[in-house]
């Protein structure tokens, strides 16, 4: 079996560029969703669904809802706002690291006297 020339692979990556730009911003995120995360766009819906709209952590309904995951297992666990999300990783998904942040939050908030 001959090996594909250099140019045959780059004219390869330019038609698949070009026929991901051709679909629709829904395609594109169902493409993704299975892609990063295994679920399709109806299984997201489905969970935007239960969870109302909302963040699973902080309870406000954001403009985009991520798909929120275990990085070890890449199980999906929930659809986070941004910041939320954000939070979780740079907390490097630590339950230990988290708790502390609680008890750091508590013992200096003038609000929890």
């Amino acid at each position: 079996m001959a090996c594909k020339s250099e140019d045959a692979i780059a004219r390869d990556r330019a038609r698949a560029r070009q026929w991901y730009r051709d679909q629709s911003t829904e395609r594109k995120k169902e493409i993704w969703l299975k892609r990063a995360y295994g679920i399709d766009l109806v299984t997201y819906e489905a969970m935007v669904k239960e969870q109302k709209g909302l963040c699973a952590i902080c309870r406000r309904e954001p403009l985009v809802l991520h798909v929120d995951h275990d990085h070890e297992t890449n199980r999906v666990r929930g659809l986070l706002c941004g910041s939320c999300n954000r939070a979780i990783g740079l907390l490097q998904e630590s339950l230990e690291t988290l708790q502390h942040a609680i008890e750091y939050l508590k013992r200096t908030n003038d609000r929890h006297d």
